[in-house]
């Protein structure tokens, strides 16, 4: 095989590769917004909160806020609220409601990865994603890690 044709066959797995990513992008978006329709009743926004090191980087938590009543609003606007996860005679998680979660989840980290790639190896990372339901806008709060060292050197 020529040098041309192999460089052909790569392109063309790449290009491949390429849509499938956009593809996954786009259902994972799909599924985002199906989850934030579903919640937009009770919540107004969401917090992912995420970290990692040495090639391992996860989700620690993700929060649900609400709107506070406007006389109990002093400083801050917004008061965290539990989303019920469990039939409470069944004493099992809601499947439908760990979908949402996940569909969020899995918005947000895409979103982290396609910024902060590979911010969970070495030192790693931790941040917040969040995401207003209401305007529909995000924002990454990221903290990147680093070993750093200074040496000095003098002669006595």
């Amino acid at each position: 095989m020529s040098v041309e044709a192999k460089i052909a066959e790569f392109e063309e797995v790449l290009r491949r590769f390429e849509h499938d990513q956009d593809g996954k992008k786009e259902k994972v978006y799909e599924s985002f917004e199906q989850a934030r329709e579903a919640l937009s009743k009770q919540i107004c926004k969401v917090e992912v909160r995420y970290s990692g090191s040495g090639d391992s980087g996860q989700v620690d938590n993700v929060s649900f806020f609400r709107l506070k009543p406007k006389q109990e609003a002093e400083e801050e606007a917004y008061e965290e609220v539990q989303l019920e996860d469990k039939d409470v005679e069944q004493d099992k998680k809601d499947p439908k409601l760990e979908a949402l979660v996940s569909a969020i989840e899995d918005y947000a980290m895409q979103e982290v990865d396609s910024r902060y790639g590979g911010w969970e190896n070495n030192d790693g990372a931790s941040g917040v994603v969040t995401i207003d339901f209401t305007t529909k806008v995000g924002h990454i709060h990221h903290e990147s890690y680093y070993t750093t060292s200074e040496t000095d050197e003098v002669e006595l």
